[in-house]
């Protein structure tokens, strides 16, 4: 209900902006100090509302933020790296990362939109997330290099020390649907 104002704080910086500037002209064109008091008002609780979405980190940008992380160890080709976003404890799905992640050398991997994002209310936490990426990767030391968008499909729990760790995974074609 608030990630308006948590998440993403566009709508009221805008509407605090143009309410700001139409009071503003109120006092121009009027000379009455009242408007410019409201104007002074508008753009101080504007300005608590941004400061708020800054300081307020919701589960939803944290794990947001890691699939970004994520992507950018991926495109590194830091296979250690991207191996810590696994959880220990669900260790058929390290155990199938770690043997699929060696076959791959990145070029190019960006998360381009989030289709599906649920945040589950389990103990501990847990979210489901589908998204596409653009990668260019060879495979299994292919010559050329190949382009294209992949869905990717990651449920995460967030450990006890609050960072949220991948315990399943899927990736395929979204225009064929075929698991790669």
């Amino acid at each position: 209900m608030t990630s308006w104002l948590t998440e993403n704080s566009t709508v009221p910086l805008i509407a605090g902006a143009i309410l700001t500037l139409i009071f503003i002209a109120f006092w121009v064109h009027s000379r009455e100090k009242a408007m410019l008091y409201v104007a002074m008002g508008i753009a101080v609780i504007t300005a608590a509302i941004v400061t708020c979405e800054q300081i307020v980190v919701t589960q939803r940008e944290e794990v947001t933020d890691q699939i970004y992380a994520l992507a950018d160890s991926v495109q590194r080709n830091d296979f250690d790296a991207t191996m810590d976003f696994f959880s220990d404890d669900h260790a058929e799905t390290r155990q199938r990362a770690d043997a699929e992640m060696p076959r791959y050398d990145f070029q190019n991997c960006r998360v381009s939109g989030f289709f599906k994002f649920n945040l589950l209310r389990s103990t501990p936490p847990t979210a489901e997330v589908l998204f596409n990426v653009s990668v260019t990767v060879r495979v299994d030391n292919g010559a050329e290099p190949l382009w294209g968008q992949r869905r990717i499909k990651l449920t995460l729990e967030k450990n006890e020390e609050g960072v949220w760790k991948i315990i399943d995974y899927s990736h395929s074609d979204p225009r064929s649907g075929i698991t790669l």
